[in-house]
């Protein structure tokens, strides 16, 4: 018998009342790591903009954004706080309140404008837009549309006159969103899609945005992206930047990248400057425009920031309110298992991990399956080797899926693989970790995956880079190979099996058991708690020889 840890997610909304109630960087590209609040001297006419992306729930750092914010201010008044999305999800506290707690962060900081991120999506459209309705900050968006009308949800852009300019920011998000979100949340009872993030229009839509606010009177034009540099099938900032001009800098989002300053030609054969600070405010950026118009950039470190004391309170106070949940043991871990490698790049999003390994045999034990598929992108976080809390375990797994049991074809399963894997040894969100199963994956092959616009699998042709697949007989406990016209029984997350999510397609599943299911942190932490015993063994210290990848590296 299998026994549910206490879901958290049934009382965010007593824990969110709860904490309410208990309620930059030198010219051109340089790191600082030596100062607090490391600003450079600016005249008081200077325009100052601090920035963040892809924070995910990394609450911390805004009471160090609202201490630079101020540090900022006392050197001049032209002081502007955005960001270039994913605030409301990626770990504990934005699955506990439903993506409340950064919001009230942002808003005792003082954001001015923000994009959204496709994460921004994963509550659902209806509960987003209740959210930003809380959000004090304006949401920029120029290339999120309804269908029906072509009409935007949200202001392309917004002006803010300084004393001494005007600054224009446009906000876009990736096209990327829809398979990287929920794909069922943009499309109707019949599965025909509502909304569009506008893929092919995406560089005249901006164009005319910035042609407009020019004629407005911007004298600046800065975007806040949320595009990427990976250049993954969807456009990247580095293609905005190309198909168009006017823009005097992007502040980019959604790769994690860290890049202080960079420039990247447009499309009259100009400069335009970049910046991006990576993720979970390990820094913050900040653009200068210089009262003579010089425009510099680059990113503080935060480690050696101070914090500002009243946004700090209501950080401590909401990790008080939840401290009682996240701090419940669950076992303990003889090794660590770590979603990246020594140099620190991501090992779960191209290849066998051990913590991938973990995370399926947990969804296949759970539901006694024959296969268990967890995407690559769902792991968020190492879990430590020692203690092992709940806290722990939800910050691995922390957007809340549901784990599903349905019955696929061989065939089925195999053409997923195809779109899982299409574009190793490239980063994708979408690549499966497996139980059960055995494959190589030859990456020297190219991909024959057909994607429809929204970036949903259609079909595969002949040239297939996955060969020698094999399923565990949990008779013989033999691996035997697959048969293209058997069923097979796989436990995967809501999102993969029935969502598209990651572009994933299981056509004709039958859902053979979505009762008495739980979500995905409570199926990983009863599986360590009961089938491992509570201890999470030097088994998982290395990938276990599921996924033989050939070729390229």
């Amino acid at each position: 018998m299998k026994h549910s840890i206490t879901n958290p997610f049934r009382f965010h909304s007593r824990l969110w009342l709860a904490a309410a109630v208990s309620v930059l960087l030198f010219a051109g590209c340089q790191k600082d790591n030596d100062n607090i609040n490391p600003l450079p001297e600016v005249e008081s006419e200077d325009i100052v903009i601090l920035f963040d992306n892809d924070v995910h729930c990394a609450i911390d750092g805004y009471a160090k954004m609202a201490s630079l914010k101020k540090a900022a201010q006392e050197q001049t008044d032209n002081v502007c706080v955005v960001s270039c999305g994913d605030f409301i999800q990626g770990q504990a506290y934005g699955i506990l309140s439903q993506g409340e707690y950064p919001i009230t962060l942002m808003n005792a900081v003082g954001y001015d404008f923000v994009t959204l991120g496709n994460h921004e999506f994963d509550y659902g459209i209806g509960h987003m837009v209740e959210l930003i309705q809380k959000l004090n900050a304006e949401v920029l968006c120029a290339n999120f549309v309804r269908i029906s009308d072509q009409q935007p949800l949200f202001a392309l852009s917004a002006m803010k006159v300084f004393t001494t300019g005007t600054v224009a920011f446009i906000g876009v998000a990736t096209p990327q969103s829809i398979s990287s979100s929920v794909p069922a949340y943009f499309q109707d009872d019949q599965g025909n899609f509502k909304y569009s993030f506008c893929e092919s229009e995406l560089a005249n839509i901006v164009q005319k945005e910035v042609d407009r606010v020019r004629n407005a009177g911007a004298n600046y034009v800065v975007v806040l992206s949320h595009l990427g540099d990976s250049r993954r099938g969807y456009t990247a900032s580095q293609d905005l930047i190309s198909k168009t001009s006017g823009i005097d800098f992007v502040l980019d989002g959604h790769s994690h990248s860290v890049i202080p300053c960079d420039s990247v030609l447009n499309k009259a054969g100009k400069y335009v400057k970049r910046s991006s600070t990576g993720t979970a405010f390990a820094n913050i950026g900040r653009v200068t425009i210089s009262s003579r118009g010089k425009i510099s950039a680059g990113l503080i470190d935060t480690k050696n920031l101070s914090d500002d004391p009243i946004v700090e309170v209501l950080v401590n106070n909401i990790k008080e309110t939840v401290k009682s949940i996240l701090s419940k043991v669950v076992g303990t871990a003889e090794v660590a298992l770590n979603i990246t490698n020594a140099e620190g790049k991501r090992i779960v999003r191209n290849q066998e991990a051990g913590i991938g390994d973990l995370a399926a045999d947990a969804f296949r034990s759970y539901l006694n399956s024959d296969i268990g598929w967890v995407n690559g992108g769902n792991l968020r976080t190492d879990i430590p080797q020692g203690t092992i809390t709940f806290g722990n375990v939800l910050n691995v797994f922390p957007f809340g899926n549901t784990v599903l049991l349905g019955r696929i074809t061989g065939q089925v399963f195999l053409d997923n693989l195809e779109m899982s894997y299409r574009l190793a040894p490239a980063e994708s969100g979408g690549f499966a970790q497996l139980s059960g199963v055995q494959c190589d994956l030859d990456t020297t092959v190219a991909s024959s995956v057909v994607l429809s616009p929204e970036g949903i699998l259609q079909s595969v042709g002949d040239r297939r880079r996955v060969k020698n697949v094999k399923i565990l007989n949990r008779n013989t406990n033999q691996y035997e190979p697959i048969d293209p016209s058997k069923e097979y029984t796989i436990a995967a997350a809501n999102y993969v099996l029935v969502q598209n999510g990651d572009g994933q397609n299981f056509k004709g599943v039958s859902v053979i058991s979505s009762q008495q299911t739980l979500n995905d942190c409570d199926v990983l932490a009863n599986f360590i708690k009961e089938t491992l015993g509570g201890t999470i063994g030097r088994q998982y210290a290395v990938p276990q020889g599921r996924i033989n990848c050939v070729g390229r590296r």
